[in-house]
Formats: C-alpha cells, sequence, structure tokens
C-alpha cells in the first residue's frame, strides 16, 4: 500500500508494512487499473487484521477515485473477502488510515482480473435466476435511461436456499415521478420495501425469501438522469428476527439474575420501517419480545463478539404496527420500570455504527426486579443485631422501585430511591455494613435516626458502605435509611444489611499500667473497630490517661467519652497526631471507641493510666459565700465519702469577675430519698427559685443571671448518699444569653443577619455564619418537629436539655454535638426535639449560609410535645403607619390566661391594659413600643413593635392654563410639603402629577395627595370659554363702480367680534381685518372685461377662542361697452337690413331708441336694430338719431 497508482491485473497487495506490521499514523490512497481493457480487477483478501475500525481502516471505492461509489470500510479482523469492480474501467481505488496508537499485520490479498460481470438491464416482464451480475435502469448502466411514460417490472430470484443482496452504487432519478419500487419477494403482492427517487437510493438491499421483484415507473418529460447500477450477490438469509413481527420471545429469568439467554446476530440483517428517535441508525436491527412479571425489568446484552461490540438497543409497548420507545440504550444493560405486569414489550437490537454488513453475535436476556416493600419509614423491615461484627446474619435489601419518602433528609446523596430498616440496640456502639453491592450503581449511602418515623433525629451519615454509629440508647428502637447517591432514577442497586456490635470492654480498678491500641507496641490492626471503658477506684476518685505516644491515619479515630459509655458525652476526637494530652473524667470513668479502615495502619498510641482523687474544693459544710472563679464544690463528704444525715446548710458562690455569670458545673450528683438541694439564682434565698433536685436527677450546669449561686442542702435521718461534685468557673455572657425565646405555637418570622462574623465549627455545622439564637420551655411531654425554612440554604443546631437558659449558655455549647443537627445546601430543615419532659430548656441556633438578605421562618409542624408561651410575650403589633391626629392601637395577637400588661412607648407612654388606645397620635409619640407580662410571678422577655407616625402632607394645585376653549386642555400639577406622594384628582378620577384634562364647562377640580399613608386636598379652577359662532351672509354683487355699504356682521356670545380675509382685493375690498363688527363699505371695482369674485371669509372671535369660519362671495361685473356704428343714408323704399350690435363683456344686451319715426324705424327696442323699409314723405332728406344703451 502507497501513494502510487498501479496497472496489473496479477500479483498480490499488502499493506504497507509487506509482511510485517503496518506503521503508526499512515495515510495513503492508491488507484488499481486493470492491465488487460475491458476486465475487472477482483481482491480476494486471504488475511486482514488492523486495530479496531474505529482507529485504523481501510475504505475502498468501485472506480478510479474517492468520488466513486463506496463499497465498503473495513477494520479490526473483519476484512473485505472478495472485492470486484463493476464501474466500466474495471478500477479500484483504496483509501489506507491509521493512527498513532496500535499497528498490527495488516492485510494480504490476490490480484487478478475477470470478465465484466452479466448486465442485466431492467426487462418488464421477466424473471431472473442469478447470484451474480449487475441490475441497471432499461437502458443500461453507462448512460442515462429514456423517460417513456410507463411501468415495467422485473424479477430476480437466487435459485438456491440463500438470499439475493443488491449493493447499488449508482442511484439518481430526475424527479420523484421517475421512481424504483423494491418487493421483498416473488412479486408486486410482495411486502414493499421502499419507493426511491431522485438521490435517495435503496443502499443494500437483501431479500428476506430468495427474489426480489422491481417497478419502475417514469413519466414522459423527456428529461432523464443517470438511473442506476446494483451489485447482485447471494448472501446468507437474515436473521428470522429481522423484522419485528418475527421477534423472538425472550424466556423471563427468575429475579436478579441472567441464566437463561438467547443468542443473536445483526449478519445480514437490514433495516425495520418502524421509525426510530433512539440514537445510532438501526440499519442492522433484529427483534426480540418478553412478558412483563414485574413492573421493573432488566435487559441486558453479553458476551458481545463480531465485527463490532458497540451495541445498541431500544424498548417498546405497543403492538409492532404502533410502537411507543420507552427506552434507549448505548449501554449493554437498562433498567425499565412503570411496565404493566402481563404485557409484551419488544426490544430492537442493533449496531451503533452506520457502516453496513456488520458481523456482531450476542446473548440477549432479561430479568424482573421485584420493587421494595419497605419504601418508607413505617414499612421499615427489622434487622436482627449480630452479637459481633462477624456479620452471620443479614438482611437483603433493594432500591429497586423504590421512590423519595416524605421525611427529611439532611445528609448527603439524593433519597429519591430510600427503602427502610430498622434495628433495636444492644450496645451503646453499633456497626452498620452494606455488603455485596451490586446492581446499576454500586455508590450508596445510609443515614441513621433516633425517634419515630413521624419525628426522626439523624445521628449518622454515611458515604461508605460502612459506619459506627456511637452513642445509642441500649433497648431503643433506631431507624436506617439506605439509597443511592446519584439523582438518575431507576437505580436497580442491590445490597445485604448486616447490624454488628462493637466489642465493649470495660476494666474497673486499673489505676496503674498502660493503655494502648490494640496492636500493643506493633502498629494497630486494620479494620479495628472495638470499645474499652475504664473506671476509677475507690469511690468519688477519677480517671485519668496521659497519652505519651499518638499517630493515626488521618481517617482513623480514637473518639473519648466522659463516662461508662458511647452515651457519654464526648471528650474529643482525635486522629493523625493530633494527640488527646492528659485526659480527665469528671466522673469516675473513661470510654474509648477506636476504628480504623484497610488502608494504612501507623503506631497508634500509648498512654499511662491513673487513678487520681478529686481536686479540693470548697464542701457544702461550710456555710457562707465564696467568691471565686475556680475550683471544686463538694457536698459535706468532700466528694471522698458520703453526706451526712440530719444536715442543713446554706452555702453561696459569687463571680470574682464582675459583670460574669458564675456557673456551677455538677458532673455526679446521688442523693437519698426526702435528701435535696435547693438552688437560687441570686445571693441568698430570697432569690429565684432554679430548681430542686434529689435522688440522680443532676442540676447539671447551672449559670446564675446576676454572678451569685445560692445552695441549700437538706438531708434527713433516713439515709445518706454519695451526694455530689461540681465544677465552678465563671464566664462572660455570650450570645447565647440573648437567645430570644419562643413557643412553638406560633410561626416565627426574622429578617436573616448578613455580614456577622462566623462563630467556626459547631457540632455538624462547619461554619455559622450570621447566627440566630432562640430557647424554648417544654410545657407538656413528647417529642417536637420545627420546621425551619428560608429563600437560601439555612442551617442549624439544638442542644437541650437544660434546666434554664443560663445553665444551657453556661455549659460551653460550641463543642456540643447538639440533639439536632443540620448542614446541608437545602433551603428548608427540621430540626427534632425527642422525648422532651416538662420544664426542659432547648436552644436552637439558626444560620443563613449563603449570607444574602432573605426572611427566615419557624414553626412546629409535628410531635406532641408542646411548648411553655410564658417564657414570650405574646406577638404584639400596631395598626400603623399612622397619620397625625389618628389614634394608636396596640394589640396582642395571643392573651395569655391569667397575665399582667406592662406597656411602655416614647414620650413617656405606659399602660397596663392588654390592647391600649393612644388617641390624636403625633409625630413626637412615633418609635418603640414594649411589652412584659407577667405570668405566675414570672416576668416574660419583652415582645416590641414599632410604631410610625407619618405627618399630614400640605397639597397644592395649579391649572396651565386656568382658562381655555371648550375643547382644549389644561395641565393640572399637584404639590407636597412630603416627599414621594402620589395624587388623584376629581372629577375625572385621573392620578399622578401632571394630569390634562378637557372639561366642558367651568370646572373645580379637586386633587388628593398622598404621602407615607397620609392625605391632604387642594383645589384648582379650570374656566371654560363657548366656542363663538358667525351667523350664514348672503352672496353679493355689484356693478364695476358701485358703492358698496358696509356689511354688519352677527354671532353669539354677546361682545363677539370678527376677523375677515378677502381672496381678491380686485374688487375694492382690502384683504382682511380683525376685530370688527361688519366688513366695511367699498367702491366695488373691476378692470377687466368680464366679472371678478371675491371669497370673503369671517372668523369669530370672543374671549381669546376662534369660531368655525364662515364664507360668502362679492361679484363685481365690468362697465358694458357698445361697438360704434357708422352714419347710415338709405332712400325711401330701400329696404334696411337688420343692425347686428356688438360690444363688451360677452353676453352684454343692448337697448336703443330712435328719435324720428318717420325714417320707417320704430321709436325703440331691444336687442339688434331690427330690419325695416326707409320712409320719407317729405321732398327733402330727414334723418332719426339711433342711440344704443349697453347693459
Amino acid at each position: 500500500m502507497s501513494n502510487t497508482d498501479q496497472t496489473t491485473c496479477a500479483g498480490t497487495f499488502y499493506d504497507a508494512g509487506g509482511t510485517a506490521n503496518y506503521a503508526l499514523s499512515e495515510s495513503f490512497e492508491m488507484t488499481f487499473t486493470p492491465s488487460t481493457a475491458g476486465q475487472m480487477l477482483r481482491f480476494i483478501f486471504t488475511t486482514f487484521d488492523t486495530e479496531s475500525i474505529t482507529y485504523d481502516f481501510l475504505k475502498i471505492y468501485d472506480g478510479p477515485s474517492t468520488a466513486s461509489p463506496l463499497l465498503g470500510t473495513w477494520g479490526g479482523t473483519t476484512g473485505p473477502g472478495t472485492i470486484t469492480a463493476t464501474n466500466p474501467t474495471g478500477q479500484l481505488t483504496f483509501v489506507w488510515q491509521s493512527d498513532a496508537s496500535v499497528a498490527d499485520i495488516g492485510w494480504i490479498a490476490s490480484i487478478s482480473c475477470v470478465a465484466p460481470p452479466t448486465q442485466y438491464p431492467l426487462v418488464t416482464g421477466s424473471t431472473v435466476t442469478t447470484c451474480s451480475g449487475v441490475f441497471s435502469d432499461p437502458q443500461g448502466s453507462t448512460t442515462n435511461y429514456i423517460d417513456n411514460n410507463g411501468t415495467r417490472t422485473m424479477t430476480f430470484c437466487s435459485g438456491t436456499a440463500q438470499s439475493l443482496q443488491f449493493l447499488f452504487t449508482v442511484f439518481e432519478t430526475n424527479e420523484a415521478a421517475d421512481n424504483l419500487k423494491i418487493y421483498d419477494g416473488p412479486n408486486t403482492a410482495s411486502p414493499l420495501l421502499g419507493t426511491y427517487s431522485q438521490t435517495t437510493g435503496p443502499g443494500t438491499v437483501v431479500s428476506s425469501g430468495t427474489c426480489l421483484t422491481f417497478v419502475w415507473t417514469t413519466d414522459n418529460n423527456n428529461a432523464s438522469t443517470p438511473g442506476w447500477a446494483a451489485n447482485i450477490s447471494c448472501v446468507a438469509p437474515p436473521p428470522a428476527n429481522n423484522e419485528c413481527a418475527n421477534a423472538v420471545l425472550l424466556p423471563v429469568n427468575p429475579s436478579g439474575s441472567c441464566t437463561n439467554s438467547v443468542s443473536g446476530t445483526v449478519f445480514q440483517s437490514t433495516q425495520s420501517a418502524q421509525a426510530s428517535a433512539c440514537g445510532a441508525i438501526p440499519n442492522d436491527d433484529v427483534w426480540y419480545s418478553f412478558v412483563a412479571q414485574s413492573t421493573i425489568h432488566v435487559v441486558s446484552l453479553t458476551n458481545i463478539a463480531g465485527s463490532t461490540i458497540d451495541m445498541y438497543f431500544a424498548v417498546y409497548s405497543g403492538t409492532c404496527a404502533s410502537l411507543t420507545e420507552l427506552l434507549c440504550s448505548d449501554n449493554n444493560s437498562g433498567t425499565l420500570t412503570g411496565l404493566t405486569i402481563g404485557q409484551t414489550y419488544y426490544v430492537r437490537v442493533y449496531t451503533w455504527t452506520a457502516t453496513t454488513g456488520q458481523t456482531s453475535t450476542f446473548d440477549i436476556c432479561t430479568y424482573p426486579i421485584m420493587p421494595a416493600t419497605n419504601d418508607e419509614c413505617a414499612t421499615a423491615i427489622p434487622v436482627t443485631v449480630n452479637p459481633d461484627l462477624n456479620c452471620g446474619s443479614t438482611t437483603s435489601g433493594t432500591v429497586a422501585g423504590a421512590t423519595a419518602s416524605a421525611n427529611t433528609n439532611s445528609c448527603f446523596g439524593t433519597d429519591d430511591d430510600d427503602v427502610w430498616f430498622s434495628f433495636v440496640a444492644t450496645e451503646t456502639s453499633h456497626e452498620i455494613d452494606l455488603l455485596n453491592v451490586a446492581g446499576s450503581t454500586t455508590d450508596m449511602n445510609f443515614a441513621v435516626y433516633s425517634g419515630t418515623c413521624a419525628s426522626l433525629t439523624n445521628i449518622l451519615c454515611s458515604d461508605g458502605n460502612s459506619n459506627t454509629v456511637n452513642g445509642l440508647t441500649i433497648g431503643q428502637t433506631y431507624y436506617i435509611r439506605v439509597y443511592t447517591w446519584t439523582s438518575t432514577t431507576g437505580q436497580t442497586s442491590t445490597f445485604d444489611l448486616c447490624i454488628g456490635t462493637v466489642p465493649h470492654t470495660t476494666y474497673s480498678g486499673t489505676c496503674t499500667g498502660k493503655f494502648q491500641d490494640n496492636g500493643g507496641n506493633s502498629d494497630y490492626a486494620a479494620n479495628s473497630n472495638y470499645v474499652v471503658t475504664y473506671c476509677a477506684t475507690p469511690a468519688g476518685y477519677l480517671m485519668e490517661m496521659d497519652f505519651t505516644a499518638f499517630e493515626t491515619e488521618s481517617i482513623d479515630d480514637l473518639i473519648i467519652y466522659d463516662g461508662p459509655n458511647t452515651s457519654s458525652p464526648i471528650i474529643g476526637t482525635y486522629s493523625g497526631t493530633t494527640s488527646p494530652g492528659t485526659v480527665t473524667s469528671t466522673g469516675s470513668c473513661l470510654t474509648f471507641a477506636f476504628t480504623s479502615d484497610g488502608t494504612i495502619q501507623e503506631a497508634g498510641w500509648s498512654a499511662n493510666i491513673a487513678c487520681i482523687a478529686p481536686p479540693p474544693g470548697t464542701n457544702m459544710g461550710n456555710n457562707g459565700t465564696v467568691t471565686t472563679c475556680s475550683g471544686y464544690f463538694y457536698d459535706s463528704g468532700a466528694g471522698l465519702g458520703s453526706y451526712a444525715n440530719n444536715e442543713n446548710y446554706t452555702m453561696t458562690y459569687c463571680s470574682a469577675n464582675a459583670g460574669e455569670q458564675m456557673i456551677v458545673d455538677f458532673t455526679t450528683f446521688s442523693t437519698a430519698t426526702g435528701d435535696i438541694l435547693t438552688i437560687y439564682d441570686g445571693p441568698n434565698t430570697s432569690s429565684p427559685v432554679m430548681g430542686t433536685y434529689s435522688g440522680t436527677t443532676s442540676p447539671g450546669v447551672v449559670a446564675s443571671s446576676n454572678g451569685c449561686l445560692t445552695f441549700v442542702f437538706t438531708s434527713t435521718s433516713s439515709g445518706v448518699s454519695t451526694g455530689w461534685s461540681a465544677e465552678v468557673s465563671c464566664a462572660p455572657p455570650t450570645p447565647c444569653d440573648a437567645s430570644e425565646p419562643f413557643c412553638t405555637g406560633t410561626t416565627y418570622n426574622y429578617p436573616a443577619a448578613v455580614g456577622v462574623p462566623d462563630m467556626g465549627s459547631v457540632g455538624c455545622l462547619l461554619t455559622t455564619p450570621n447566627p440566630a439564637w432562640y430557647y424554648l420551655q417544654i410545657a407538656n411531654d413528647g417529642d417536637l418537629s420545627i420546621f425551619i425554612q428560608s429563600d437560601y440554604d439555612v442551617d442549624f443546631i439544638c442542644w437541650g436539655p437544660f434546666t434554664s437558659l443560663t445553665a444551657a449558655c453556661a455549659s460551653d455549647l460550641m463543642s456540643n454535638s447538639g440533639i439536632s443537627c443540620s448542614y446541608s445546601i437545602n433551603a428548608t430543615e427540621t430540626a427534632v426535639i425527642p422525648n422532651a419532659l416538662v420544664g426542659e430548656i432547648y436552644v436552637l441556633l439558626i444560620t443563613n449560609f449563603k449570607d444574602l438578605p432573605t426572611n427566615i421562618e419557624f414553626s412546629q409542624t409535628g410531635g406532641t410535645g408542646t411548648t411553655d408561651c410564658s417564657i414570650v410575650a405574646p406577638p404584639i403589633s400596631n395598626n400603623g403607619p399612622l397619620c397625625v391626629g389618628q389614634t394608636l392601637n396596640l394589640t396582642v395577637a395571643n392573651p395569655v390566661s391569667g397575665a399582667t400588661y406592662a406597656w411602655t412607648g416614647p414620650h413617656s407612654f405606659s399602660s397596663t391594659a392588654m390592647n391600649p388606645s393612644h388617641t390624636n397620635i403625633q409625630t413626637v409619640d412615633a418609635g418603640v413600643y414594649s411589652l412584659v407580662i407577667t405570668v405566675g410571678g414570672v416576668a416574660s422577655a419583652p415582645v416590641t413593635t414599632t410604631v410610625v407616625v407619618n405627618p399630614n402632607p400640605t397639597i397644592t394645585a395649579t391649572a396651565s392654563p386656568v382658562a381655555i376653549c371648550n375643547g382644549a386642555s389644561s395641565s393640572l400639577t399637584g404639590g407636597s410639603s412630603v416627599a414621594g406622594a402620589t395624587y388623584a384628582w376629581n372629577p375625572g378620577g385621573l392620578t399622578g402629577s401632571p394630569v390634562s384634562v378637557s372639561p366642558i364647562a367651568t370646572t373645580t377640580y379637586t386633587v388628593t395627595g398622598t404621602a407615607a399613608g397620609c392625605t391632604g386636598t387642594a383645589t384648582v379652577l379650570v374656566t371654560v370659554h363657548p366656542i363663538p359662532t358667525a351667523n350664514a351672509e348672503t352672496n353679493l354683487t355689484y356693478c364695476a363702480g358701485a358703492a358698496a355699504p358696509a356689511n354688519g356682521l352677527t354671532g353669539t356670545p354677546a361682545g363677539v367680534t370678527f376677523n375677515w380675509t378677502n381672496s381678491n382685493t380686485a374688487i375694492g375690498l382690502a384683504a382682511s381685518g380683525t376685530g370688527v363688527a361688519s366688513i366695511p363699505g367699498f367702491t366695488a371695482t373691476n378692470a377687466t372685461t368680464a366679472p371678478i369674485t371675491s371669497t370673503i371669509t369671517v372668523t369669530p372671535v370672543a374671549n381669546g377662542c376662534l369660531g368655525t369660519p364662515i364664507t360668502y362671495t362679492i361679484t363685481v361685473n365690468p362697465t358694458p361697452i357698445v361697438t360704434a356704428e357708422a352714419a347710415q343714408t338709405y332712400c325711401a323704399g330701400a329696404a334696411v337690413p337688420i343692425n347686428t350690435l356688438a360690444g363688451t363683456p360677452a353676453g352684454v344686451t343692448f337697448a336703443w331708441t330712435n328719435s324720428n319715426t318717420a325714417i320707417g324705424l320704430g321709436a325703440s327696442g331691444t336687442g339688434n336694430i331690427p330690419a325695416f323699409t326707409a320712409t320719407n314723405a317729405t321732398t327733402a332728406a330727414i334723418s332719426g338719431t339711433v342711440t344704443i344703451t349697453p347693459s
């Protein structure tokens, strides 16, 4: 293979490497020409092996260039086989391309020349039996077809058991009316494979049987194009399931397995008629079907081999005549959900590549997945707890068919397919493992909760398949929520769930020696998970561990608890080289929980064990006052023994630091029946009682509100106990001390702070930006669910229970993990307080993570517990904003039974009414009004409402112009002494300023201005003048030279004047006049020989308003002239002819008189002088004078 063309009919054709491998990154094009004219080149490939067709490939064209028809593209181990030219030149062109990665052996092909194939131009009515040759339009493969009107039919059969294959190398018809129909059988009653015209050719056509029938139609429009040419061959028949109607029924395997598969191939398959919206082109599709046995089925392709292993499949519902696409899968396995049990579904399998002639084989199977029955917490499957970590008992599970539960999830991942399990704790620490995870994804999550399904508290989130949950209560039920990490629905993952018990060893009285990890002097063991407790002796002594060495992997944790088990308070979690140092219990025991993974093991730790006496302090037997900020406070036994019978002691502790709280932290507490410790919040027993304690009900952390605490202890004569130990300290007030009280019967909504510094990590909260502090007190026992929502990410932590807010704030909340906590990315959260008891105090910290302006709202939405609303003054409100002079009403939203009320406000306002009023409010009365309620001697924290009092605005109104003509408009403008006013105008109902008005009569407008909810008014008068009118005038006519009198004009209203114009001053009248009552008189003129006319336009004017003009005309006629006549003489008896007169202007008429009728002419007449007979009765000449007057 090279870029050099060859002319030959013999030899061997190799890749560029010859008998060795071809090279990387080759690119060649080579054309072979037969050395014997008229012969066809033939290449028989006996060896073919390249890298996958995706990377290295050989293309072969039937002709002298790459513009010739492409016979195919080959790569991998699928070779061309035998290739024979069919074009008139007998040439073949080869294009070879290799990439830069893998080089293989290439190919070997023998070269020969053969006679041209038999030509089979379409001959109507004929049937040909053959497995070779070239099929063409009636005019042959080398010339254009003749566009004769008509239809021709021709049938081909293989004559063997093989199918016919027609490979169309040329196809082009002139128009759609010139088309070729192909039928899959021996006649036109066989199935129609397609109708082809213009440049849309058939490509490769393979018969399902042994015959194909062709029908050629033309329309005789005397235009033609090349027609077609197709190579004929016989091939193995297509698979029996080449069409949907012949789909192979798949057996349905048992749930979760694929033991029974059906083998298939796409070899010789052709594209079905059914449409496809999936990827790739199904030009070699085969069909299967199955009957659903579950609403969820998995379809899998396995053992794929052949020319390509890149397969595709689609699944449909319906019938072959009407299919609905359900799944498109480029993966070799896909999951269908929402199926109908008992319904038949169809599977269409094909290769991804558009290259025809693929030979891929595969196995196909389907199996159902039975939907999970534990889709909700209420249907959680109980799991047996193993007594050790060996997982002898497991419970199988799957997320298939599961949907999202209503329970809030604050853990990571997407719980849209969660399933539920439960277990009863047998120890304070249990290990939870997801084993044998398989299916659509193995990336699983699980969360662990305490409480009930109606009120769950998250205690563990795990993205790993193994984790340990500590701090459990033995005998209590816990819930496990398992789901996949991905948000892609339809997952089918399966798993086995194991609950193991973490080994717990307790050493009592071991007060010397070394405490080491389980490796001793060597590295600790992989996958460790155990708990060890050390307890000091004698009674009252403390347990101390002094760590002299410490090193673990960063993810291998040692957790230390201040007590006998993992339910005790956490002292700290340690890993890496961060050593615990010296750790001392506050009671008699320390508990250690260690877990390691299976990757890296380190040296672990070594600690010196000691039991130490309690530190010295003040005991209850020392009546009096102690001013300090450190030390210990004991009963009279001084922490080493029991107190005595019949004691009655009083002791006061006050802070040595001015302004700081006194804090006493009881680490142990035990009194006999009837022996009582009473604590007062102040310097003596007149101070408020904080609580009374006996038995094992410890005061916990007690903090003063004023710097001192007073303790009174009384014991009976019937028995004694070990008393108590407490640590004394002082601390300044914290943000917690400013916590606002709330009761959960009310929805709270507050604007979240922004820009408030982060307090650092607290519990599960990695950050605490913009903190808001609240506390509540329990009124009735039970669980509480508090729903929190915002526009953005909101987080929370809840602590408790405490005996008081001061005790809570003094308890180092910032290092306490709380009872409920969430650091999720959600805009909604639910805080859960489980098993709350009457009188307990809980503190709630809410943060605005996004640091964006928003409101945060929270309220109780679940649980049977209730809170004490007497610690909270009920919500108050006012009827503001108000305007000066109005009445202020202050309102309590939820009155508290038995409460007294104390209101205070600006300008020395005070009231004891529940809902007071303040009449004639003024701006000095604006500000914050506060309410404190007192119930049973306990005063609430104050609540406030802000009253806004706005001044009444002074409003002005102006009009421009103030007077208008009827139909015109005026602009009205409002003004206000208070900025931001809005305006409303009446009549008219207009708003804004300025506004435009067009009244038809004089109108007074009133404007109401509103600023900050307060109003004022003003008026403005707009005068409207009527439109004047002029009465009609008659047209006038004058003769030139006549004196035209003045023409008086009339109209309305009274006092109207007129402006006039004259269109033709040649009549003797001026061009115009203004403000007059008449048209002036004038002398009519006409310098022409014809009449002239002028139009007079008169416009009435009154109050500056112009009326509608009227018009009339003045016509001035010219002076008539008669043409002079000559004297005439006639003899008596002569006939005198008519004398036609002439003159100007045209149309002039004449009147005439005769001074002597004796001449034979009448005395007068009009018009021309008539003819007459001249007379003279005398003997002398006579004459008559004829006078002619024109008019």
